[in-house]
């Protein structure tokens, strides 16, 4: 008797477990809860106020500091520069085009013109005051300039590593993302007083439409296109279905999909983002937007070559005996790219990517800030460092202070032995009869042309021509002196300087090339 009694209890069992078993001969009331709560994720983000992390700056903060340090013991002749000299007391606003600019000078301008006002302010400048930096005499200024160059020089390198912003992530805000958001789940923005239901699954949706079309997941007239649909495919089942409550118990029993005499309508669908809740704020990280995606992709199976989203027994009519669920066309010929040609998915993809963009190069920029605070800080006490060196009696030069690379035109000529590569590289073959051998000299007045990072080199001498070309009368360019020696000359154009014909202030000493850089500021 007692064999028998367990045998008819345990026939009970599973008679039971077929009925309620999702993916078995029948489903059961709430078998699609853990669809919901994953969706129910990303759809009560609707409306929400959304923070996200702020745009970092263009540039590290400390890069304008040294910037300014950098231009502050700048020769007098490359400061003038960006003077206007018709107008005392403004500045350019771009690179005169009266001398040769180098091929940083229009991107870097900006940064260099308000170095430089902040040079001109000297102690009214709380960064220049802090480094005392303010009216250096100039014995320490050059021996300062040849520190600043290699700090500089660093500074520079950092600042080229960042990238530039991918397209939108620099102008990504809360309010976009919740749009975004709103867009996903409910097929417009702002949040909606009243859900249209043709916004969900489309302008031409109908009640004649088959359920297994309008539960397809796309971005056609008759699909569901957007997170609130899809919600209506997993939770509101078809009105014959002998099931009720799909989704969770909380669910209203009556609310059931009409099938061939209406489309849910837009208050039932209301009623299931309800029970989703609604946040009020919501901090979002392209983390948190990828995982939240990555949820919503565990929950796809594969039937066929379509993607299934819900429970299935043979097909997605809202039925007991079939299956309450959505489906994504030829999902399992390429899973990835199905999914991410979902629009609501490629919408909050886009989201992600740019997020992460802004989090990357926030980072990095953090990163190079320290760096460069690093630098800003040996500029503390440099100046009665060297000063305090000078006094003692000590015999200091440039090169003590920082090593300074002179690239000699005499030796870069001697390395070409043939006529052909001596001419090419603009220096003189001297020989008329030979092709080869050492023949290659240097152009008359090129053999020191100095190249390097310009404690008073090329560069220095580069700016000093490009200082006698603000000079609009005889009168100030022959006045434009270096001790006893004029660095300008009243004349015409040789050899390779613009407007040949034309009288002008012109270089009076040297014959350099120009090759400024963002470390120009400090030769």
């Amino acid at each position: 008797m007692l064999n028998d009694s367990i045998c008819k209890v345990f026939i009970v069992v599973l008679a039971a477990t077929a009925v309620t078993r999702p993916g078995s001969a029948a489903l059961a009331g709430a078998m699609n809860k853990r669809e919901f709560h994953t969706i129910c994720e990303i759809a009560r983000l609707a409306g929400a106020t959304i923070n996200i992390l702020e745009e970092p700056p263009a540039l590290p903060p400390s890069y304008s500091k040294l910037l300014k340090l950098n231009m502050t013991v700048a020769p007098e002749a490359w400061r003038q520069i960006f003077r206007d000299q018709q107008a005392k007391g403004k500045y350019l606003d771009a690179p005169p085009t009266t001398i040769p600019n180098g091929p940083d000078w229009k991107e870097s301008w900006s940064l260099w013109k308000a170095a430089a006002e902040a040079a001109d302010k000297g102690a009214d400048d709380d960064d220049i005051k802090k480094a005392n930096f303010e009216d250096v005499p100039e014995r320490t200024k050059q021996l300062l300039r040849a520190h600043m160059t290699n700090i500089a020089r660093k500074a520079q390198q950092l600042v080229a590593s960042i990238t530039k912003p991918i397209q939108g992530s620099k102008e990504l805000t809360g309010p976009a993302i919740q749009a975004a958001i709103s867009e996903a789940v409910y097929g417009e923005t702002p949040k909606p007083g009243t859900i249209t239901v043709a916004k969900l699954f489309g302008p031409t949706a109908a009640s004649t439409d088959p359920r297994t079309t309008l539960c397809t997941i796309g971005s056609g007239v008759k699909q569901a296109k957007t997170l609130a649909a899809l919600l209506a495919c997993l939770c509101i089942e078809e009105q014959t279905s002998g099931l009720a409550q799909a989704c969770t118990h909380a669910q209203p029993t009556g609310e059931q999909w009409q099938g061939g005499t209406a489309l849910p309508t837009a208050n039932h669908i209301k009623n299931v983002l309800d029970l989703c809740g609604y946040a009020k704020k919501a901090t979002l990280t392209a983390d948190s937007i990828a995982a939240k995606l990555e949820n919503i992709k565990k929950l796809i199976q594969v039937k066929s070559t379509n993607g299934v989203i819900g429970e299935y027994i043979s097909a997605c009519s809202g039925a007991a005996a079939a299956g309450v669920c959505a489906t994504i066309p030829n999902y399992n010929t390429d899973n990835t790219a199905a999914f991410e040609a979902i629009p609501w998915v490629a919408s909050l993809r886009s989201l992600e990517n740019k997020l992460r963009d802004r989090e990357t190069r926030k980072a990095k920029m953090e990163t190079i800030e320290k760096k460069l605070e690093s630098e800003l800080a040996q500029t503390g006490g440099l100046r009665q460092q060297i000063e305090a060196t000078i006094a003692s009696g000590k015999q200091v030069t440039d090169t003590d202070a920082a090593p300074t690379k002179f690239n000699s035109a005499t030796e870069d000529c001697n390395k070409h032995t043939t006529n052909e590569t001596c001419i090419t590289n603009k220096c003189k073959w001297d020989s008329t009869i030979a092709t080869t051998g050492k023949h290659c000299k240097p152009k008359t007045g090129t053999e020191n042309t100095a190249t390097g990072t310009g404690n008073g080199g090329g560069e220095e001498h580069a700016a000093i021509k490009a200082g006698c070309a603000t000079h609009k009368d005889k009168t100030a360019c022959e006045n434009d002196k270096r001790g006893d020696k004029h660095n300008c000359a009243w004349r015409k154009g040789k050899d390779n300087e613009p407007d040949l014909e034309k009288v002008m202030c012109r270089n009076g000493s040297f014959n350099v090339n120009f090759k400024f850089s963002l470390v120009t500021p400090a030769t």
